[in-house]
Order: C-alpha cells, then sequence, then structure tokens
C-alpha cells in the first residue's frame, strides 16, 4: 500500500477469509476496530488512526472507500473484464449508443471510447424491432411531479415468486423516474397510486398535479376519482383505443418487459422471477440516458444526486454467499448452497438458494 508518506509500506493481515473468485480485496471495519484501531469515515476519505496517528487513508470513489496503492488499477475489479459487452450486461442488455452516454452520466462505468458492442444474439431474440408506440410531440412540464403517468402490464403468463401476474408504473414527465408496484390483481391499482403518491411528494416536497392513464377500469373507479377530487389531481385520460396517447407509460412498460426477458435469458432463471427481473430493470433504467434528458439520468434529475454503478453486476449471477456461524460467530462460506443474485442495490444483495429454495438477505458474497 501507499502509507502518508507516499512510499511502499506492505501489512501483514491475519485472520483473513480466500475467495478464489472475488477480484478484489475488501477490509472489515469491524477487525480492525477489535485490533484497537481507530476508523473515521468522512466525506471523501476514511482514516485508520493508531494512538490517534494516521496511519492509512482510503479514498472515497462513489459509495466504497478504496486504500491506496501503487496499482491504482486495483481500485476496480479487473478493468480488463469490465469492457462495453461486460457493461451491456450489467445494464440490463442496454444498446451501444446509451452505454456511451451513460458512462458520461454516471460513476463507476468504465470502457474504452472506441470499443464496439459486440452483436448480442439475446438482445435480437428478446426484444421488439418495431416501434409499437410512435412518440407524439408534447410540450415538455418544468417541474417534477407536475404530470404522473401511468399503466398497467398483464397478466403475465406465469405467477411471480410472490403471486403476482400483473406491474403499474408510475412515471415522473419532468425526470422521467419510474416506481414500479406489483399486483396479483387490477383492482389494486388505487392502492398503490396512494403508496405512490405518498412517497413521491415526501421525497420530493412537491405535490402530483396530474395522473395520465388511458381508460382502464383499474383507474376509473367513484373511489379513485374521489380520492383524485379530494387530493386536487386532475385527472388526463387517452381517448379510447389509442395507446400511443400514453405513450411514455406503455413505453416504459414495454422497455422494463425487454430488459426482464433478456435478463431472464442471460441469467438462464425460469420466469417464475419475472418480478425480480422487470424491478431490476427498472433499478437500471432510471439510471440510463433517455432521448428527452440530453445530459442527465432520470435519477439525477429526481433526487439531484449522480448515480453510481460501480457495484452492478449481471442479473442472475451466481454466487456463493458467506454466512455468520452463530455458534463460533466466525464468516463462513456456505459451501452447500448456490445462489442466485436476484437484485442488488448498492450494498444491499438478495439471493435465492438454488438447492434449498429459499431467499436470503446477505451483505457479504
Amino acid at each position: 500500500i501507499v502509507n502518508e508518506k507516499n512510499s511502499e509500506e506492505r501489512i501483514n493481515f491475519e485472520d483473513v477469509l480466500y475467495v478464489e473468485s472475488l477480484r478484489t480485496n475488501l477490509l472489515s471495519v469491524s477487525k480492525i476496530t477489535n485490533k484497537g484501531y481507530e476508523v473515521n469515515f468522512r466525506r471523501n476519505e476514511a482514516v485508520i488512526l493508531e494512538n490517534g496517528k494516521t496511519i492509512l487513508t482510503a479514498v472515497r470513489i462513489g459509495d466504497l472507500y478504496y486504500i491506496k496503492s501503487l496499482n491504482q488499477s486495483a481500485k476496480f475489479s479487473n478493468t480488463k473484464q469490465n469492457n462495453i459487452n461486460t457493461w451491456h450486461v450489467r445494464m440490463g442488455h442496454l444498446n451501444e449508443k446509451d452505454l456511451k452516454r451513460a458512462s458520461t452520466m454516471v460513476h463507476g462505468m468504465k470502457f474504452k471510447e472506441n470499443e464496439k458492442l459486440e452483436s448480442c444474439e439475446i438482445c435480437v431474440s428478446q426484444k421488439q424491432t418495431q416501434e409499437s408506440f410512435p412518440k407524439q410531440r408534447e410540450q415538455r412540464t418544468t417541474d417534477l411531479l407536475q404530470i404522473v403517468h401511468s399503466d398497467v402490464c398483464g397478466p403475465m403468463r406465469t405467477c411471480s415468486y410472490s403471486g403476482a401476474k400483473y406491474f403499474v408504473t408510475f412515471t415522473d414527465d419532468f425526470s422521467r423516474y419510474s416506481e414500479v408496484y406489483f399486483m396479483k390483481n387490477k383492482s389494486e391499482v388505487f392502492q398503490k397510486f396512494k403508496m405512490y403518491k405518498n412517497m413521491s411528494e415526501t421525497y420530493t416536497g412537491k405535490k402530483i398535479k396530474t395522473l395520465q392513464t388511458d381508460n382502464g377500469l383499474e383507474y376509473m373507479s367513484n373511489e379513485f376519482q374521489s380520492y383524485l377530487n379530494e387530493c386536487g389531481i386532475k385527472r388526463r385520460l387517452t381517448a379510447p383505443y389509442t395507446p400511443q396517447q400514453n405513450g411514455i407509460a406503455e413505453r416504459k412498460n414495454r422497455t422494463l418487459l425487454e430488459m426482464s426477458r433478456c435478463m431472464l435469458k442471460q441469467a438462464n432463471l425460469p420466469t417464475i422471477f419475472w418480478a425480480e427481473a422487470v424491478n431490476t430493470a427498472n433499478y437500471i433504467r432510471n439510471r440510463c440516458p433517455t432521448k428527452v434528458l440530453k445530459d442527465e439520468v432520470p435519477l439525477k434529475m429526481w433526487s439531484g444526486k449522480t448515480p453510481t454503478v460501480v457495484y452492478f453486476r449481471p442479473f442472475g449471477l451466481r454466487c456463493y454467499v458467506l454466512i455468520k456461524n452463530k455458534l463460533k460467530g466466525k464468516v463462513i462460506h456456505d459451501q452447500k448452497n448456490v445462489y442466485w443474485l436476484v437484485i442488488r442495490m448498492k450494498q444491499k444483495l438478495i439471493v435465492y438458494g438454488l438447492i434449498k429454495r429459499k431467499w436470503l438477505w446477505s451483505l457479504e458474497m
């Protein structure tokens, strides 16, 4: 490592765990403090102190802190493998043009500018080629939640692991930021809208002005209309049999379906995980460029924060989980079960066991 005097220094670590497939070394803060050292986290760095004296500094990159080393490429996992084709899979089979745009709008996505995306058989087989819902020119909104677009998708041929057969999306017109909710029945749309309203208005401090939907019965109940009237929310309906008038919501759902099909195919996962794939696809799309937003991604427009994607891994990646032994208080390698990486959001990891058929939350793998 590089110490505070910018000279090379070797440090020996005890009681380490070796994971053959792990391409970067991870340090446990609790293990460091157990040895009597102090760790202070700051905005842009973390320092390790011994008796008040700084002995090691870690630089913050995205949401992680990296120890300075002579081999600076160690800041990121094997850069040779993190080419544009790797990011294509990590980003839910995003096209080459938007991948290159995204690399300038988010933190942690690195590949050579002149790289070309190889032909992807999965994209060819799983994505539609025609533009089903032609775009109409409309005046853009000027602030968050002025117009929210919504549409229901389903029923799916296969129930999800949790029993859902539908999903509904709510997309903010200004930022194009979307939330997705899963339902067993269409009648749940009203309840999901109330959940979205509470979440979005609390987060942004703004009020929903207009809700745009089609004429589906799930949106047309007296209870739904009364609630909108009470909240001062205008309803904007599309003309019958003209889905293109609700193009933003329709295209959003189609994009999520295409991405989820690609991810399930890539991972060779059964369709019972379609909801997890759609949820991950929406998470990714909020961090991807759109044609409407020239220089920002939806999450940046929604939250004001530039997203980090350095932790992204392919959906459905097979992995092994480190499980704490309750009897010995140690972290052990669960070699008896193989897991699928179903959802990974920042440090939250949700996996599904292939053998034991169970869900597991884990922070280590």
